[in-house]
């Protein structure tokens, strides 16, 4: 009797939950998307149908209505996906449909309804208007005067899925942006944890640019859905660089064919890359490409002596911002001055880096007066006119009054010390023969132990202490943290280089002598030098107290390893050992200097 009740015990909650959930509700969202809603007579139109939420998985196929003008090219490209957040199940169901118009006109199409248990879910149709004759498109993220045609010169795969790589100039200049564009376009359904292994980019400065949103397009009588990523790469160098090839392996097969694992690479672009021209570069032009504009603005222009006023200057555009090491600035001869503080915001919306970089400066007068702040400027060369270029701020004119004089100053000015003189002891001791007062006991705090057991703890404490304190400080001060570790970071990656060369690994000695040097240079002065051209980081280090003969020497050792890491010249060990112990002294004679 007692297991029947429990039986039924059970039956009941069982009913009761499922009444629950149904009335509760299922969790389906359904939409419905046409690509594109405008389109010539002649043209295919992708129709998307998603169920989507936590429920979606007892969504069957999709009811779609009667499209009598318009005729479905083949079965819907079908696409699952199921992600489990938080112990929550998120499932999406994806169908697409290949559309051909039958004449000219306005439409509704793509009502679609899902049914889910005793459920219905539906999308509402969409507006499309079909035309005759042809409609001009570009894709999104593509330029207008890209190529947007697919040719069997510049892609790798097969007709079920294939990738391509393209660049948008092939001959920029040194500094200029490009655009480098993967693409990858399947027909069939792949399966999840497909991976893309990105080229090889010696000699150039790479920014990832906005992510693209997946988009469908009619390839002959193919509908494929394309995937695409754009990066922006800066040359660093000039001469004959590769883009080396791109990588996609992704597993393809279900239910009724054999899993298969397949590896598709691009085709190797070879970029040339032309030198900044020599006719016109101003004098104080830093290598610096791009279109920029530049502005600034200071809190307040009537001060005293010994305030503070704060000047910021701004410079905004289009073009690698970490180029822009300083600026053009006036005399500071009438301020006191301290370093000023940069920040950068970089923006890569529309898919030109660029973005604005600000100098805070902080000026304290020191002379009263009507005087004039100089203009701040900057040379730049645009690769869009081929000529060099130097914006100025406008000059700003200060009106400096006298120093407020301190109190404390009037009122002890010729107040002289008090000389204390010592004229007689007034403490007489009543027993003045200690002897009389030595205990004849030895007691136990007598002994050296007895303070060795106090002190030893104490100072293994402090030292400690200190010790953790050190520590601290330089986890928390990151310039000092990379000025302390430079010199053996920097004697790391020679002993790395000497390995090489037994190994026979040019390629990798080449560039790991040049990184010892950049990566020192950048820890020493606290500074970002992963980008800078040897002839930059020449002039930076000029700036910072480094004599001309050992900038000099440094730019061409720097350019002595990029000869010798993509020629054939110096491939024997002597030539190396030569250029490892010139590295070698360069190190050292840095150490004394910065």
């Amino acid at each position: 009797m007692t297991g029947k009740v429990k039986r039924s015990t059970l039956i009941f909650i069982f009913l009761l939950s499922v009444a629950i959930n149904e009335a509760e509700g299922l969790q389906v969202e359904v939409t419905s998307t046409v690509t594109p809603t405008k389109a010539s007579l002649g043209e295919f139109l992708a129709l998307t149908v998603k169920a989507s939420g936590s429920d979606a998985g007892k969504a069957g196929a999709p009811m779609l209505e009667t499209m009598p003008d318009f005729t479905i090219i083949g079965p819907p490209l079908t696409r699952s996906e199921t992600n489990i957040t938080n112990f929550k199940i998120f499932v999406s169901k994806s169908y697409t449909y290949t559309l051909k118009p039958n004449k000219t006109g306005t439409y509704k199409i793509g009502a679609v309804t899902f049914k889910a248990g005793r459920e219905k879910f539906s999308a509402p149709a969409i507006k499309v208007e079909i035309v005759a004759g042809s409609i001009p498109k570009v894709n999104p993220g593509q330029k207008a005067d890209e190529k947007s045609s697919i040719n069997s010169e510049n892609i790798k795969g097969n007709q079920d899925t294939f990738i391509r790589a393209y660049v948008d100039d092939e001959e920029p200049y040194l500094g200029d942006q490009i655009t480098y564009t993967f693409e990858l376009n399947n027909s069939r359904a792949l399966l999840a944890n497909s991976e893309y292994n990105p080229p090889l980019r010696i000699g150039f400065w790479a920014v990832d640019l906005p992510k693209i949103p997946v988009s469908t397009r009619m390839i002959g009588k193919r509908l494929y859905q394309t995937n695409t990523i754009k990066t922006a790469l800066f040359p660093t160098t000039t001469g004959e660089l590769t883009i080396g090839e791109a990588q996609l392996t992704y597993r393809s097969g279900g239910f009724w064919s054999p899993l298969q694992v397949r590896n598709i690479s691009t085709d190797p672009i070879t970029i040339r890359v032309k030198p900044l021209p020599e006719e016109g570069k101003p004098s104080d032009f830093d290598g610096v490409v791009g279109n920029f504009d530049i502005s600034s603005k200071i809190d307040k222009q009537t001060s005293r002596i010994d305030e503070v006023i704060t000047v910021k200057i701004t410079v905004t555009g289009e073009g690698n911002l970490d180029l822009i090491t300083s600026l053009g600035a006036p005399s500071f001869s009438a301020f006191k001055t301290y370093d000023p503080k940069v920040a950068e915001t970089i923006l890569n919306s529309g898919f030109v880096v660029g973005g604005a970089k600000t100098w805070e400066y902080v000026l304290i007068p020191i002379h009263q007066g009507e005087m004039t702040l100089g203009s701040f400027s900057l040379s730049f060369f645009n690769p869009e006119d081929e000529s060099y270029h130097t914006v100025l701020t406008e000059p700003i004119e200060l009106k400096i009054l006298p120093g407020n004089e301190s109190a404390f100053t009037r009122s002890t000015r010729g107040i002289s010390r008090r000389v204390i003189e010592n004229i007689a002891s007034d403490i007489h001791y009543v027993k003045p023969d200690k002897k009389i007062l030595k205990s004849t006991q030895k007691q136990i705090y007598s002994h050296f132990t007895f303070y060795l057991l106090y002190v030893v703890p104490f100072l293994s404490f402090v030292m400690v202490f200190g010790v953790k304190k050190r520590r601290d400080t330089i986890e928390k001060n990151t310039g000092l943290k990379r000025r302390l570790n430079a010199w053996k970071n920097a004697q790391k990656r020679l002993s790395d280089a000497s390995l090489m060369i037994k190994n026979n690994r040019k390629l990798d000695f080449c560039g790991k002598l040049s990184e010892a040097v950049i990566i020192y240079i950048g820890d020493r002065l606290n500074i970002d030098t992963g980008t800078q051209t040897s002839t930059s980081l020449e002039n930076v280090l000029k700036r910072n107290g480094i004599t001309s003969e050992l900038a000099e020497r440094i730019r061409k050792t720097l350019d002595l390893c990029d000869f010798v890491q993509f020629s054939s010249a110096g491939s024997g060990h002597e030539a190396q050992e030569n250029l490892l112990k010139d590295t070698r002294d360069i190190l050292t004679s840095l150490k004394e200097t910065l």
